[in-house]
């Protein structure tokens, strides 16, 4: 092996560096273990009234639950704990789908309204839980990292339905 003018071998260099890896992992384990992952072009359905309105934001995937987070102010919009979800849904289409019945009649005429004025088909993800739901567009860029993630950390089976 030759060395180079300061001695140093070129895997006692490689050695250094996995110790000084090591060395930092083990003098900060928050942020070795910080799983958070965050994914931004997410837009989430939210209700104003009689209307539904489609909001800028971001995914934040933590160790224990899925968080909508608004993009101007930052903070939760609307939480589902991995343990409350019941069915989660795929679909690229013009308009979120879900499992027939999981969702009242009155939230789907709430969303139907701002749908008819979408072109071309869309990925969504609507996420049910007991008494509330997301229903989330995607963007064509993240959206399979988005659902391989979301699997994962959930350990739920996304249905996917694709027109």
């Amino acid at each position: 092996m030759k060395e180079s003018k300061t001695g140093i071998s070129g895997k006692s260099c490689a050695a250094i560096a996995l110790a000084a890896a090591l060395a930092a992992a083990l003098a900060f384990p928050q942020a070795a273990l910080a799983s958070n992952q965050t994914f931004a072009n997410v837009h989430y359905l939210i209700s104003t009234g009689e209307k539904a309105k489609e909001v800028k934001g971001r995914l934040v995937l933590t160790d224990d639950s899925i968080q909508v987070h608004g993009y101007r102010g930052g903070g939760v919009v609307q939480e589902i704990r991995y343990a409350d979800v019941k069915a989660a849904t795929y679909s690229k289409s013009k308009h979120p789908r879900w499992k027939s019945g999981l969702i009242t009649a009155a939230a789907l005429g709430v969303f139907a309204i701002p749908i008819f004025f979408m072109k071309g088909k869309k990925h969504w993800l609507t996420v049910q839980a007991e008494g509330e739901h997301a229903a989330l567009r995607l963007s064509k860029k993240n959206y399979s990292l988005i659902l391989a993630a979301f699997e994962s950390k959930a350990g739920v089976g996304i249905e996917r339905i694709v027109e």
